[in-house]
This record gives structure tokens, C-alpha cells and sequence, in this order.
């Protein structure tokens, strides 16, 4: 098929489908209330006002439409917020009207849409997920007893930072940055170390949630255009699925050892480590209609990759500021000593 012909296919599909939109819409008399905004252009909308830096162009365009105004990004209508007023009131007063989050075409990759916290709708079974996490993932009591190791593996950071400095090795911040964060949950959760600051498991893990995270951060015509899901021109979708694989398998492998360790001891209580993988695993064991095998795989992805990603990139960005910066790192010193 030639780039010709594929074009005229795509756009008489986005042509019909705007226009079955519109007469829905028409029969049907309902008028919805938004926000101002700037008028759209037929078929793509606002898509190009939005330019290469999106957060200064919605600044200049709230400047002239207000805090709360509609953006029609294709055919995918968009409320933005950018006022600290609209923003308590969203966020505070109604915050269970806009507690479930839109989910992009990438991120449902590996159906991680139908057990992620991240992505669940209110329901019952986001509520489970709520409850558990609150009571025993990030409970009070949690939190200090792993306070120790914390203190210790921040001390294995400092300890390696500085054998790098006695003999004038280069240190990757990102990259020690998430396999100290990495070391840190995967003792609380599988009570090992998963990796070595020089360890390439490490780095595949990294690799891979970094690069799902880019690839869910760009712009996608699926979600512009939700007709075009099932083609996944742009290769997002099949991308997506090969890192949260990867990512899956890791984390697999870990919960595998531990059943097979499990399975080899006289008794559970005998090879218990009493982390949060054995209590996850008794809670799928004793009802899991409600906790299945699967929904204890992606809450622990869902708690690797919003840790150790997020902490690593800030964590660089925050080193390279102070590079750029001296007096500000003079400051952080002398805060330090």
C-alpha cells in the first residue's frame, strides 16, 4: 500500500467518524457547558498551538482565556487547569468527581490498565487495592521499621560515591540514584538486594521503565484520534508492550524464587521472610477472587516503577542544577555540614 493511498484511508476514516460525532450530537439536542478556549480547527483542533513546549504555550493561553479553558486536541476534548484556585477546588472539594484518570492507548500495554492502581477507576476492587496499600505497604509502622534500612543502604551510597572519588571513576547519578531506591524496596519487598551498583539487572530493569515512560509521554494519534487505536501507526502500543514485558519478567522471576523456595521447605512459616511478598502471596492464597496472582505482579511493578524512576530522574536533574549552579551548591554544603 502506498503512503498515498494509506493517508486517503485515514483521513476518510477521521472525516466519518467526526461526522457521525456530529450528528449524534445533533439528534440527540445535548449541548455541553465548557470552559473558554481558543476555537479549534476542523479535524486536529488545537493540536498545533500547543507548539514544541506545550507548558509555556498553555501559560501564554491561560493568560488570555483564564485559569479553567477547553483545548480540543483532534477530536479528544481537553479541560486545563492552570489556576491555584480551580486547581484546590478540583482537587480538594471534588476530588472523588475527578479521581479516575483517562488512560492513554500506551498505557494500556500488558493489560496493566485492569490491576494498576495508576489506572483503575473508584470501584471496588481500586478500593482493595487502596485499603492494602494504606495498611500495610505505607503504613506508620512500616515506615519505621524501615527506617534502618534506609540508613543503611543510603551509607552503601556514600560509600561507593566515594571509592569512585578516591580513584577518579565518573559516577552515572541516575543510575546509582535508582539502584540505591531499587536496593531499598526490594529489601522491604523480597528482603535482597536485586542489584549491584554495577549490575546490569539493574540497568535492564531502568532501561525499561524509563523507556515505557517515554514512549507513554509522547503524543499519540490513537489518543487523538481514537479511531486510529487499532492500527497503532506510530508503533507506541507494540513498543509499550515489549518494556512492561521486560519489566514483568524481572519481577516475575523474584516471585517465582520465592514459591519455589517455599515449595522446597517442610513448612511456609519455616522459609517466611515476613516481607510484603509473603504477605501479598497469603492474601492471594486465602482469597483470590479478589487478589489474584496477577494483580500482586503489577501492584509491585506499580511500586517499582513509581519509585525508583521518578526518585532517579529527580535526583539528576535536581545534581545537574546545582553543576549549573555553584553558589547554589555552595548553599546545599554548607546546609550539609
Amino acid at each position: 500500500m502506498s503512503s498515498n493511498t494509506f493517508f486517503l484511508i485515514v483521513s476518510t476514516f477521521i472525516f466519518l467518524y467526526l461526522l457521525i460525532i456530529k450528528l449524534i450530537r445533533w439528534k440527540s439536542g445535548s449541548v455541553v457547558r465548557l470552559p473558554p478556549g481558543p476555537y479549534p480547527f476542523p479535524i486536529i483542533g488545537n493540536i498545533f498551538e500547543l507548539g514544541k513546549n506545550p507548558h509555556i504555550s498553555l501559560t501564554s493561553l491561560s493568560k488570555t482565556y483564564g485559569g479553567l479553558m477547553t483545548l480540543k486536541l483532534g477530536s479528544t476534548v481537553t479541560v486545563v487547569v492552570s489556576s491555584t484556585e480551580f486547581a484546590k477546588e478540583i482537587l480538594l472539594k471534588h476530588d472523588l468527581s475527578f479521581s479516575s484518570r483517562w488512560v492513554p492507548d500506551t498505557g494500556r500495554a500488558g493489560n496493566h490498565h485492569l490491576f494498576s492502581m495508576f489506572w483503575l477507576p473508584v470501584g471496588d476492587h481500586w478500593r482493595r487495592l487502596r485499603k492494602l496499600s494504606k495498611e500495610h505497604l505505607f503504613s506508620v509502622q512500616q515506615l519505621d521499621a524501615g527506617q534502618l534500612l534506609r540508613r543503611e543502604k543510603i551509607q552503601e551510597l556514600v560509600d561507593y560515591v566515594h571509592e569512585c572519588f578516591t580513584i577518579r571513576k565518573p559516577i552515572n547519578i541516575g543510575r546509582v540514584a535508582f539502584t540505591t531506591t531499587f536496593n531499598v524496596l526490594s529489601n522491604f519487598i523480597f528482603s535482597t538486594d536485586m542489584a549491584r551498583y554495577d549490575s546490569l539487572e539493574s540497568q535492564e530493569f531502568k532501561d525499561a521503565v524509563s523507556s515505557l515512560g517515554d514512549v507513554v509521554g509522547k503524543p499519540n494519534l490513537a489518543d487523538f484520534f481514537p479511531l486510529l487505536k487499532p492500527f497503532d501507526s506510530q508503533g507506541l502500543l507494540r513498543k509499550a508492550n515489549v518494556y512492561i514485558g521486560k519489566a514483568m519478567a524481572i519481577l516475575d522471576r523474584m516471585v517465582e524464587q520465592r514459591v519455589q523456595a517455599i515449595a522446597k521447605s517442610s513448612s511456609h512459616a519455616a522459609s517466611s521472610t515476613n516481607d510484603v511478598l509473603d504477605l501479598l502471596m497469603d492474601l492471594s492464597r486465602k482469597n483470590e477472587s479478589e487478589f489474584s496472582p496477577n494483580d500482586v505482579l503489577h501492584l509491585l511493578f506499580d511500586l517499582f516503577s513509581a519509585a525508583t524512576d521518578t526518585t532517579a530522574s529527580t535526583l539528576e536533574w535536581a545534581m545537574a542544577e546545582l553543576v549549573h549552579n555553584p553558589e547554589k551548591m555552595v548553599k546545599a554544603r554548607s546546609e550539609l555540614e
